[in-house]
């Protein structure tokens, strides 16, 4: 596992609360139970100023909120997925994909 300049800070506080995760944080916090938020696709200064957006829920346990949990999604990954990593004619996609 990977541990970014936000490893163990707040997503409440700055520098992150204005961030995509922040926003996730404060999206999920409030909702309700098997509620899904997603972040825009911006900067992020943790992953080294490259895209990515967030996806959140709220966890509750017996009808109680308890956590709130965040899925990061960089860009780059979700390109070499969506693209095959360019390799559009050897995966037989023509030229352009």
């Amino acid at each position: 596992m990977l541990k970014e300049l936000d490893y163990a800070t707040s997503v409440n506080t700055m520098p992150y609360s204005n961030s995509g995760i922040g926003e996730a944080f404060s999206a999920a916090s409030n909702a309700q139970e098997g509620e899904v938020f997603f972040s825009e696709f911006k900067k992020y200064r943790p992953y080294y100023d490259a895209v990515a957006g967030f996806a959140s829920t709220p966890i509750y346990s017996k009808g109680k909120f308890i956590a709130v949990l965040i899925f990061q999604m960089p860009m780059d990954r979700i390109n070499n997925v969506l693209t095959h990593h360019k390799l559009w004619s050897e995966k037989g996609f023509d030229e352009s994909g």
